[in-house]
């Protein structure tokens, strides 16, 4: 018996999307812009914040600790960066919980729907915590993989959490991808002493829809 695919249409989109960046590396961020300029292709977006991330902030405090941190004897909120943000739901949701949350996307477009969110839906993501207060959402033009977005960024570009959602990035170095677009897990593995390092793997029991069954979750930090 030949198995159904439950979802073609997530299978059309990735297909899709695949062809549409199926040119050099250094040129996708022009085609991330093509995408968000005529808006009428955007299937990464879910109309809401991940509820992995709701879960995780909710229950694994042991691991991400709260929203602040002790610096230069000064407690203040920590920085959290979401980049390829898409429409900022994630940053709005982070902002929620107590962090000064940032998002970044390469597409001035992109930016413009994450202030259009945020002001027109921004009573979605009351206060989780009132003792430790709102923090902030700053939404930021730039390209991931180079250096001049920082600029604009408190601290200047350090942060104390990043959440990232298929956006591919890894900080710390740089991984080699095989064909299909997966980090080769031997590379990954390597050790790296300017690298991360992996503290915590599971499958949550609440995603997105399309990542239902096959999502991770990992935790890194810095070595």
């Amino acid at each position: 018996m030949a198995a159904t695919n439950p979802n073609p249409s997530s299978t059309d989109d990735r297909a899709r999307l695949k062809a549409h960046f199926d040119i050099a590396h250094t040129s996708h961020p022009d085609r991330w812009i093509k995408l968000w300029d005529a808006g009428d292709f955007l299937p990464w977006d879910r109309g809401t914040s991940n509820p992995a991330l709701v879960d995780l902030l909710d229950q694994r405090r042991d691991l991400i600790g709260d929203c602040f941190v002790e610096d230069a004897g000064k407690r203040r909120r920590k920085r959290a960066l979401v980049p390829g943000c898409g429409k900022g739901y994630d940053v709005l949701l982070l902002a929620s919980y107590g962090y000064d949350a940032y998002g970044l996307e390469v597409s001035e477009k992109a930016v413009e729907r994450c202030i259009e969110e945020r002001d027109v839906n921004g009573d979605k993501y009351p206060v989780k915590y009132v003792a430790a207060g709102a923090g902030k959402s700053t939404f930021v033009q730039g390209d991931f993989f180079a250096d001049a977005w920082s600029a604009e960024v408190v601290g200047g570009g350090t942060f104390e959490m990043i959440y990232d959602y298929t956006h591919l990035a890894h900080p710390g170095r740089e991984l080699p991808y095989d064909d299909s677009g997966h980090v080769k897990v031997e590379s990954s593995e390597r050790s790296d002493p300017e690298g991360l390092e992996r503290i915590d793997h599971w499958q949550p029991e609440r995603t997105h829809a399309i990542g239902k069954d096959t999502d991770w979750i990992s935790v890194w930090r810095h070595r």
